[in-house]
């Protein structure tokens, strides 16, 4: 049971950053300014890092 969790958790976070990629890719194509792409960025790692210590 704790494995398949994890792995699911796992297969969560991998598809969370790839999203995350395919947002910075467009973001940057579309020539837009990436100070709100670093700000919102380093927002998520927060919320990542505080889930993860949550737990």
């Amino acid at each position: 049971m704790v494995e398949s969790s994890e792995g699911i958790l796992a297969a969560g976070k991998l598809s969370g950053l790839l999203r995350g990629w395919e947002i910075t890719a467009a973001w940057l194509l579309d020539g837009s300014d990436i100070y709100p792409l670093i700000v919102f960025f380093l927002y998520c790692m927060h919320v990542n890092y505080v889930k993860e210590v949550m737990k």
